[in-house]
């Protein structure tokens, strides 16, 4: 059974690499997350540390994906607030 994983800002911050650990299941990034991790790009310490290195991932995996070198199966997205997004396979 396939699972849908939401994940959030803290958990990419938390493990830059998180994108890789959950095998054959969806994983779902909310634009809002990933505009927090820019903003988080230009700290200090280990927070940006790890920001920056979980942007650089997502940007491996988009690169990966544009070559078509993985297969790619998108979701349709469709807005149905001003923060939130409503997923359909």
């Amino acid at each position: 059974m396939i699972k849908n994983y939401i994940l959030d800002t803290n958990v990419m911050i938390h493990d830059p690499n998180c994108f890789y650990k959950f095998e054959d299941n969806r994983v779902i990034i909310p634009i809002l997350c990933i505009e927090e991790l820019d903003h988080l790009k230009t700290r200090e310490g280990m927070v940006g540390y790890h920001a920056r290195c979980a942007a650089r991932e997502l940007m491996h995996i988009r690169e990966i994906v544009r070559r078509g070198q993985i297969a790619w199966r998108g979701l349709s997205l469709y807005r149905t607030q001003p923060h939130g997004f409503f997923c359909t396979p």
